[in-house]
This record gives C-alpha cells, structure tokens and sequence, in this order.
C-alpha cells in the first residue's frame, strides 16, 4: 500500500469536516446529542419528549431514532452508557431522518477512511521512530564498545631482537636466538575516565654466538614493571606514568670480545592509543609508546643517553561479555649511549593476551 501523504492526510481531514458541518448544519435545531445515562432506554426517552408515532412498530419512533443512531446502537434495547446518541425535537422531525441517515453514512465513511490512513501513517511513523531509537541506541553501544578501560590482561610474548653495536674501533652486529616471556597489564578505574595502569614481564632472552667471537652473557632473564595513570575520550586515550626494566646493554666490544649484561632501567613513558576500528566482536587499534631512558650508573656500566619507541598493532575479538583475547604484532626501535659505545637495536614480535574486561 502507498504510504498516505501529509497532504492527503489534510484532504481527507478537511472532507470530513466538510461533510460534517454540512449534515450538522441545518440538523442543529432538530437532532439534538444526548449522553446516555443508568437506566435509560429509548421509549422511555422518546415518551418522556411526546416522541410516540407511535412508539412501536417497524414506523414507530423507537425504530426510527434506532436507525438513525445504528452506527452506535447495536440494538435498540441496548443502551450502553456514556455512549452520545442524537434524539429528535419533534415528530416533524422524524422526516429528516433518511437524508439525515444517509449523509451521517457518507461522514462515518470518510472519517473511517482518514481515521485508517492516520493509524497507518502512525504505525509506520512508530516503527521508523523504534528503528531509529534501535540504531541511535547500537551506534550509542557501539560507541560505548570502542575500549573497555577496566581489565586484566594476562599473555606470552615472543619475539626476535637485532643489535648493531659499535665504538671507536669495532662494529657488530648481534642476533638474539628466540625470545619468549610472560606478562599481565591491567587498567582499573580511579575516577570517571581516569584509570590507573600496572603492568609486569618475565622475559627469557638468549644471543646466538658471534662468528669469530667470544660471547660473555651471564644474564639471560629480565624483568619489568611499569605504573602510570590512562585517560579515555571515546576511541582516544592518552597515558603516562614510569617504566622500571632490565635491558640487554652491550657493557664492553673488543677484536676478541662481546659482553652482554643486564642493566636496570627507569624510564618515564608516554603512550597513545587510537581504535580506529570497532565493529560487532572485533576491535582494531594502533598504540604508540615512548619511553626516554634516564641516565644511570653502575659499578660495571654507565648509560648516558637512551630511548625506547614502540608501536602496537591490537586485534581484539570479545568472546563474551567479560572476556576477549587479543593478538598484539609490535616493533620495538631502542638506542642507548655510553661514551664511545653505541648500540641500535630493534624487537619485533608478537603479544598474545587473555582479556579479562569488568
């Protein structure tokens, strides 16, 4: 069925007004509306107004005013009450009864006919409003579902790292054999949109031997912690707070010699992430991180200088309501600088983690 115009709506409308005035009109001083009330019935009504033509009988008053009211009156013997019946002024009257009859038709026709195309232009109208509601209500989850900020993340690591160390005299470069560890992260809320972040590592790490070098390297587990605080605005959020790790630093390179220790480092972090992505279970977001090694100094080695720049690629696929599981690719690109002795270094690998979401 064509959807009904507002335009037809109105012609419709005006034509039963029309219609209306038109049989109300001259009947105004004749029919009268009448409320009924508790215990009337329709003789008694028209003897209590001198209306007996008589009163029974296929031409008696009582059928006649039946007929004229059938739209409302189902049986003349049943009056329901609060329902408005229109009555004669006198006998006279009863003679507009059949014109009276067929124009009250023609009106009821059309107000049934805009009365139908009003509740169907409603209904539809009803139902776009629902739709609309649904849809602003999704995209408003949707929205909503862009990050959780309140988790647990629990995971392994893997990765590979290349070292290109150099001083004065010597260059190497050093291959890391493969790398794995443990780490768990959370964010739990301090305030609206404000998350405190902590997060710890385990990390087993080994160097394949140089060709035509002796390779001293007594450590080979490292650890880290890191404690800061997260602020979200919808699929951006912005963090920062201080990194403590064990790195691998080239302490000493020689024509004979490489020598690799672990070095305790603190580094204030920055970090940014954006879900650029967010669609039914899947989420996709890229997180960059900065991290400015600060100077240390210890009885074997002192780092003058030093950065860590890491990017993260997350592929997050909810598994229900309270967890997901994300697979994390990130690259690692670190430089560190004591006197004479330089080192270059790049960690590319793979993050899996087990979503706890509150």
């Amino acid at each position: 069925m064509k959807k009904p115009s507002m335009t037809s709506i109105v012609t419709r409308t005006a034509t039963v007004l029309s219609l209306s005035l038109s049989v109300l009109q001259p009947a105004l001083g004749v029919w009268s509306q009448y409320q009924i009330k508790p215990g009337d019935q329709l003789g008694n009504l028209l003897l209590s107004k001198n209306l007996n033509l008589p009163l029974w009988g296929n031409e008696g008053s009582v059928q006649k005013v039946f007929e004229y009211n059938k739209e409302v009156l189902s049986s003349a013997d049943l009056l329901v009450v609060g329902n408005e019946i229109y009555l004669p002024g006198s006998k006279e009257d009863f003679s507009n009864t059949s014109v009276s009859q067929e124009m009250a038709s023609t009106v009821n026709e059309a107000e049934s006919g805009a009365k139908e195309e009003v509740q169907e232009v409603s209904v539809k109208q009803a139902a776009s409003e629902k739709s609309s509601e649904s849809e602003s209500s999704q995209s408003e989850k949707n929205e909503e579902e862009v990050y959780t900020p309140a988790q647990l993340k629990i995971g392994a690591t893997f990765s590979l790292l290349n070292l290109d160390i150099k001083n004065d005299q010597e260059s190497l470069n050093l291959e890391s054999d493969l790398a794995y560890g443990v780490s768990a992260r959370g964010e739990f809320p301090l305030e609206e949109d404000l998350f405190l972040d902590l997060g710890i590592g385990y990390k087993k790490l080994s160097f394949s031997q140089p060709d035509g070098l002796t390779l001293d390297a007594g450590d080979d587990t490292f650890f880290n912690f890191n404690m800061g605080m997260v602020s979200y605005w919808n699929r951006f959020s912005l963090g920062f707070g201080f990194h403590y790790g064990q790195d691998p630093v080239v302490t000493a390179l020689s024509a004979t010699t490489v020598q690799v220790k672990s070095f305790q480092i603190f580094s204030p972090y920055l970090k940014a992430r954006y879900a650029f992505y967010s669609k039914g279970r899947t989420q996709l977001s890229l997180e960059g991180m900065g991290m400015y090694n600060l100077p240390s100094k210890t009885d074997r080695f002192e780092l003058d200088f030093g950065y860590n720049a890491i990017l993260n690629f997350d592929i997050e696929r909810k598994l229900s309501a309270a967890s997901s599981l994300s697979f994390v690719p990130f690259v690692d690109y670190q430089k560190k600088e004591s006197g004479p002795l330089e080192q270059k270094g790049t960690e590319i690998g793979v993050k899996v983690f087990y979503n706890l979401l509150d």
